[in-house]
């Protein structure tokens, strides 16, 4: 910067121009200058929004409880082969009625079919009938007859291997009450025979059909004793024993059917595919011919803690499992045990109880 000074002289008065620079400004100065408008920018861009809301969890408490372990097949409803039986007529002729009907249960003295307009007449029991009987005759079928003319509400006395006096009065009280010939002899050929509690699987014979002796007139299967069979993969098999429990669920029914291994094939039926033969309880329901999918349990745990498989995150070599503490997502390792579609067991790591992650709600 220059300036105008005047200085005294012996002529007078004399100007002189001098120059003063103006003190420099460091080039340091101007870069922390710059250096902190960054950082004061940055710390405005990278600040989170002051209304952001923190992330909100759908979660699911880790449980104690059984896990089971399963197997499951597919397979159809059906009687063992060797239960199956038919049912044949002594008789040839036409059928002139027909009274048993698919489905149904053939009781003591039921109508079966009329040949001929004469009715067959079903006795059921232990042991076949294949003669006729009368009084003094001896035998389990004597026994067979007795038992099915109590069942049907007759008296014939006590229900033994011996046709006495009673047998003929309890059989004459029947022929009279059917309006057949009261005769108390016991005409095989009147009858047909057939296994304890049977019911009628099929019946192929329409009114009108000539039949001979020996013709099928119904297909015949057990009242109880039905059975699945499933085709299990090999690796499968070895984790499956008989006597292990099965439930069965078939299409359009509502309950659930019990059940358990009866046998399982030593040899493939297909592939790498063996038979597994479920036994099922009693039910009401008709399920003959059903298809149904039987989970077989093959192992249980107790008391174990459980947590959802889809709360599995990690790697298989290190899985880790997320927990919400006070309102934070906290990824913890664990050890799993036995897994299923649905539940891990998780044997260290976490407790019953422990909030688990499954998820961000989101809106």
């Amino acid at each position: 910067m220059s300036a105008l000074q005047l200085h005294e002289n012996q002529g007078g008065m004399t100007a002189q121009a001098t120059y003063n620079p103006a003190p420099r400004r460091s080039r340091a100065g101007w870069w922390i200058a710059l250096v902190v408008i960054g950082v004061v920018a940055a710390g405005a861009f990278f600040r989170p929004a002051a209304n952001e809301p923190a992330p909100t969890y759908l979660t699911e408490s880790a449980v104690s409880g059984d896990l089971e372990e399963v197997v499951e097949g597919t397979g159809t409803v059906a009687f063992p082969d060797e239960m199956m039986r038919t049912l044949t007529a002594r008789v040839g002729g036409t059928v002139t009625e027909v009274h048993l009907g698919a489905d149904s249960a053939i009781g003591a003295l039921d109508p079966i079919v009329d040949i001929d307009d004469a009715t067959l007449w079903a006795v059921p029991g232990d042991a076949p009938i294949y003669r006729g009987l009368a009084v003094d005759a001896e035998g389990a079928d004597v026994e067979t007859l007795e038992q099915a003319l109590a069942d049907a509400g007759y008296e014939p006395g006590e229900v033994d291997e011996v046709f006495d006096a009673d047998t003929q009065a309890a059989l004459e009280a029947w022929q009279a009450d059917n309006e057949l010939e009261v005769t108390g002899v016991f005409d095989p050929t009147q009858f047909v025979w057939m296994p304890s509690e049977s019911v009628a699987l099929d019946v192929p014979v329409v009114l009108g059909d000539f039949v001979q002796p020996g013709s099928q007139l119904a297909l015949l299967g057990p009242s109880d004793g039905l059975i699945l069979t499933v085709d299990v993969d090999q690796a499968d098999t070895t984790s499956i024993e008989v006597g292990d429990e099965v439930f069965v669920e078939v299409d359009g029914i509502d309950e659930t059917i019990s059940g358990t291994v009866e046998s399982i094939a030593t040899l493939p039926s297909s592939g790498t595919d063996y038979e597994v033969i479920v036994s099922l309880d009693d039910t009401d329901e008709l399920l003959l011919g059903m298809e149904g999918t039987a989970t077989i349990v093959t192992s249980v745990l107790r008391d174990v803690v459980l947590v959802p498989t889809g709360a599995l995150g990690g790697s298989a070599d290190a899985p880790t499992v997320n927990v919400l503490i006070d309102g934070t997502s906290v990824t913890r390792p664990v050890t799993t045990g036995l897994m299923t579609p649905t539940q891990v067991e998780i044997t260290s790591g976490i407790a019953a109880g422990d909030a688990i992650i499954l998820g961000e709600v989101t809106e």
